[in-house]
């Protein structure tokens, strides 16, 4: 089985497993004789905060980087074998819109987000 585990990058937002975010306070503390290298503050559930250190490489407590939300344009034709979508990507919908909108087959621009 491979581990498919995911440092995390403390200089992105981080989130605990369910959901709420971590704000972390420092990611170079020095301690004698302590690992802890990352200083961070989580709100508990009852609206209380939790302050807390951590190594920075295990994953006991859960914590992961948010989410990025990414998103592109891709254009969209309709010809006699039905709809279809184009193979190239855009960054906007107007440069989606200037690469295609001159084609006879042209129907629109879609855009396409997801999170990863």
């Amino acid at each position: 089985m491979t581990d498919t585990k995911k440092q995390i990058d403390w200089t992105k937002p981080v989130v605990t497993s369910d959901g709420r975010p971590v704000r972390v306070l420092a990611t170079d503390l020095k301690s004698e004789g302590v690992a802890h290298r990352i200083a961070y503050a989580v709100t508990h559930i009852s609206g209380t905060d939790y302050i807390g250190t951590c190594d920075g490489d295990d994953d006991v407590l859960g914590f992961r980087n948010a989410p990025e939300k990414h998103s592109m344009w891709i254009n969209v034709y309709r010809n006699d074998n039905g709809v279809f979508l184009g193979s190239v990507t855009f960054l906007s919908q107007e440069a989606a819109m200037r690469n295609s909108a001159s084609s006879q087959y042209y129907v629109t621009a879609g855009k396409v987000e997801w999170e990863e």
